[in-house]
């Protein structure tokens, strides 16, 4: 009869090819509890398309598949606005896709770039400005997305705070 270590060793192998147990879902942090600008709007792009993965940093994919496209999204530059107590931050998308040239990337890019412009426009607070097509590297074709989002100026806020109490 095999000992217990014996065993574990003739099933070693056997248990390489056993999927591990799903991890428990976490909650979803619905957009509009993302505490910045650039996690709201990577937020945003994933709740509305789901075939598009949205990282809230600079962030340059090893891969992309066809279909599923990944965008980077981060915030380029913060300014007071000419409003008072408000912030604007400019966020800079970049969106890859999988194909680097010819019709079927033209296409992919073109559908992925209609795919967030949309979701831009229905937020609250997000603008877009400028859209351009891109060759990242050798690597992956698409195009960087500047917008801008406007928040309450949370640093305004603070010394204000800091000052009645």
């Amino acid at each position: 009869m095999a000992t217990p270590k014996e065993k574990r060793e003739e099933l070693a192998p056997l248990l390489l090819d056993v999927p591990a147990a799903p991890a428990p879902e976490e909650p979803a942090i619905l957009p509009d509890d993302q505490p910045t600008a650039r996690q709201r709007i990577a937020a945003l792009i994933e709740r509305d398309n789901p075939n598009i993965k949205a990282y809230p940093w600079v962030f340059l994919p090893e891969q992309v598949t066809l279909g599923q496209p990944v965008a980077s999204v981060y915030r380029s530059k913060l300014s007071n606005a000419t409003q008072a107590n408000v912030l604007r931050h400019d966020v800079t998308i970049d969106l890859y896709v999988a194909l680097t040239d010819g019709l079927g990337a033209e296409a992919e890019a073109e559908d992925a770039l209609d795919a967030v412009l949309l979701t831009l426009q229905r937020a609250a607070g997000v603008t877009w400005s400028e859209a351009e097509r891109v060759n990242f590297g050798e690597d992956f074709a698409g195009y960087k997305i500047t917008t801008s989002m406007v928040s309450k100026d949370q640093y305004l806020q603070a010394v204000l705070a800091e000052n009645a109490g």
